[in-house]
């Protein structure tokens, strides 16, 4: 009798589990594993970009468009901390179709004994916000995938809350359990340390361009914007008037009560002018008792009627925030001079000669007053010889 020789089963052999890199926990890996790939994706997208000199809200953007696109959300906002005075602002915000929207700024005062939930995160108390639909008892807790969910989780870098990242998801792309939204957490904190770069890089431009005393655009900022404004116009055809505005007998007032009195006059009168122009306007100290006013798409009509409405302003100054000027009440009065671009020059040098010539000019007829470069006559139009 044969024995039938028993056919061995062939072996099954068993996948290793890989381990979660440390610092990640071990059961939000799977979920986490792509973000990581992604932060750093995100992290070298930032950093080619900063170097091409990107303005704040521009980089912010890219931030938005690195976490969307990683996370697949349906929209996501971020929400800026102001350490000052314990606010949190809605910067901006990016939908799924890379839509930008630059929010109406949404001030959230926060404290630590409120209950609201940004309070709540800037503060420690919770780790994590998501939507009551999330479960809450680990791993295993599932949600109904065809509900929106939204997960607010804090920005941090250096120990410090910088913001909050709100992500809105929808369907199947929204997270399936806790330890999801955990593996969020590592993704912004890389965000809140890019924040913190943008941050650092800005003010760092900002003590470059800024005029220390008076907290308005330099003179080297100045000839930056001007130089830009003239290729922008002569592109497209566009004009754009200069203000130049000079404090008269500023010497003189020196002289009398001393240049400590004098710089917090010249730096309120800097000031008063930021506030009372529009916000593409740039302000800026030329040097001296001189401001700069630049008015982009403006004529040299409606840069008079700025002009007067400057003169006129600074003539009723008030000086409730400092004691000192409130005592003596000096009469201010300051001297305006306008030019355009083209009319008075084509070129950054010939802009600032005219500015400085009509400046001259409102100052010797006896100061506080406005005088206009004057316009170069318009050249006549032939007539079409008559019909017989």
């Amino acid at each position: 009798m044969k024995r039938h020789k028993k056919t061995a089963r062939p072996r099954v052999r068993k996948s290793k589990k890989k381990k979660a890199p440390r610092g990640v926990p071990a059961a939000s890996y799977p979920f986490s594993r792509p973000l990581i790939e992604k932060e750093l994706w995100m992290i070298h997208e930032v950093a080619s970009l900063m170097r091409q000199g990107l303005t704040y809200y521009e980089a912010l953007k890219l931030v938005l468009k690195c976490v969307a696109t990683a996370v697949k959300a349906a929209r996501v906002e971020i929400y800026v901390m102001d350490e000052q005075d314990h606010t949190l602002a809605r910067e901006i915000a990016v939908d799924k179709q890379g839509r930008y929207e630059t929010v109406s700024p949404v001030r959230l005062q926060l404290a630590e004994h409120f209950d609201d939930p940004f309070s709540k995160l800037v503060f420690g108390k919770n780790e994590y916000l998501p939507d009551p639909g999330l479960g809450d008892g680990g791993s295993k807790a599932r949600v109904t995938l065809n509900m929106p969910f939204n997960v607010k989780v804090p920005i941090k870098a250096s120990g410090r809350v910088l913001g909050v990242l709100s992500v809105d998801f929808s369907g199947k792309d929204r997270p399936k359990n806790r330890t999801d939204v955990l593996a969020l957490l590592t993704f912004a904190t890389q965000v809140g340390f890019i924040l913190e770069n943008i941050r650092l890089h800005y003010e760092i431009v900002q003590l470059a361009f800024k005029d220390e005393m008076t907290g308005q655009y330099n003179y080297r900022f100045w000839i930056k914007r001007l130089r830009e404004e003239v290729d922008r116009s002569a592109r497209y055809k566009h004009t754009f008037a200069v203000l130049t505005i000079g404090l008269d007998k500023f010497s003189k007032f020196n002289e009398t009560y001393g240049f400590a009195l004098g710089d917090r006059l010249l730096r309120d009168l800097g000031h008063w002018v930021r506030r009372n122009v529009r916000n593409c306007d740039l302000v800026a100290r030329l040097g001296g008792d001189q401001y700069g006013v630049l008015l982009p798409e403006t004529a040299t009509e409606g840069a008079c009627i700025v002009a007067e409405k400057i003169l006129k302003g600074v003539e009723a100054f008030e000086y409730a925030a400092d004691p000192g000027l409130k005592e003596i009440k000096p009469n201010l009065t300051v001297s305006l001079g306008v030019v355009e671009y083209p009319a008075h020059g084509l070129m950054i040098e010939q802009l600032t000669e005219q500015g400085s010539k009509v400046l001259f000019k409102a100052k010797q007829a006896g100061g506080n007053r406005l005088v206009s470069a004057p316009l170069p006559p318009v050249a006549p139009v032939d007539s079409p010889p008559a019909t017989p």
